[in-house]
């Protein structure tokens, strides 16, 4: 297959023209009406729906939905598999009753990495491969004029290839539910695609295997650099900023180093003392708070006993086409019970593994 080829440099924010829509078109946009279209295949009435999924698949460079599937605009997508039926409470029922006030979402970990500063890369279409520069050139001072340059050694190069992986997200919702809480639906719906893919694919990114389908997430990959978790202390954390200083790997755009762990290495790090009696190290808000004066989030999409510190502008995910919901109108036919899979073809790529080290076992 024929591959597109880059040179290693920061990215564009605006890889493609994402497709805006105006708080009036927010309001008038409804995903289960596209979604009950798409189950149909008649899209009579729901043609608001149906042009935006088309607009969204040109700007993403990806072939024209069919008359089963949707491409959801971004914007009314909030921030495994969960079926929705009324006959089961926990599975749709508690949506239904006389009078409903609000939908309680499922306890999620937060989304981290991008607030760190990791680059997405959108609209690709075919396995793109980036060409990694190895040696650098050697700058002398010449002392007179008839002075030779001593020349370059000649350059080395490596590459990163993407290629695509796909992740899904697989629901069903009945017809009843449909029926008597269509709004709490379409809300549910909302989150459960938006918040269960994006939260599966920060866990790659992070730790991915690169078996079974998955993304070679950053603490796979070969490169990265350690420091000592053992009794984490101010020197240690220090530490892992001045390996990635000395190796030269914290971008210019970005320029800082920001840290990642799990809510419990957090905890830990706020009852530490810093270098000042009067302070901790981690300082504000476990969620997202300073380590030593620099950015720190803590999620549980992140390892145990694990502390991640790098430039997260290095880390890359790549995205082809745009997030997909194909419907399956046959699901469980005979109970009314119509079957949804959100589909995202990604992957990850750590532009400058140097960039990053990491404490593990963290006592």
């Amino acid at each position: 297959m024929f591959q597109k080829r880059h040179m290693l440099e920061p990215l564009p924010r605006d890889r493609i023209n994402p497709l805006v829509l105006s708080d009036r078109e927010c309001q008038g946009y409804s995903l289960l009406r596209g979604l009950d279209a798409a189950r149909a295949g008649n899209w009579l009435n729901a043609g608001f729906e149906r042009e935006v999924s088309i607009e969204i698949a040109k700007r993403a460079g990806t072939y024209e939905p069919d008359r089963h599937s949707l491409h959801p605009p971004p914007q009314i997508l909030a921030p495994q598999r969960r079926d929705l039926t009324v006959a089961s409470a926990p599975g749709g029922g508690y949506l239904v009753g006389t009078e409903i006030v609000g939908a309680i979402d499922a306890l999620r970990e937060l989304l981290r990495v991008k607030r760190l500063g990791a680059q997405t890369l959108t609209g690709l279409r075919a396995n793109a491969t980036y060409v990694k520069q190895g040696t650098k050139s050697t700058v002398t001072w010449l002392p007179t004029e008839s002075t030779q340059a001593t020349e370059t050694a000649d350059f080395s190069f490596s590459q990163i290839a993407l290629s695509p992986k796909q992740l899904t997200c697989h629901t069903e919702v009945s017809r009843n539910l449909r029926l008597m809480a269509p709004e709490l639906a379409e809300f549910t719906l909302r989150r459960e695609f938006a918040l269960s893919m994006a939260t599966s694919a920060e866990v790659a990114a992070i730790a991915g295997t690169g078996a079974s389908g998955q993304p070679l997430g950053l603490l796979s990959t070969p490169g990265i650099g350690t420091f000592s978790g053992t009794s984490l202390a101010y020197a240690g954390v220090l530490e892992a900023q001045t390996d990635i200083l000395n190796a030269n790997a914290v971008s210019d755009d970005a320029g800082q180093v920001g840290y990642l762990c799990r809510p419990t290495v957090a905890s830990l790090l706020a009852t530490r003392q810093a270098f000042s009696t009067l302070e901790s190290m981690w300082v504000g808000p476990l969620a997202a708070g300073k380590l030593i004066g620099c950015p720190a989030y803590s999620t549980n999409s992140a390892p145990a006993a694990t502390l991640i510190a790098g430039d997260w502008s290095q880390l890359l995910i790549a995205e082809w086409g745009a997030l997909e919901i194909r419907v399956n109108p046959y699901a469980n036919f005979p109970a009314g019970i119509t079957g949804f899979a959100a589909n995202l073809s990604m992957n990850i790529a750590v532009l400058q593994p140097a960039a990053f080290s990491v404490a593990t076992s963290i006592t």
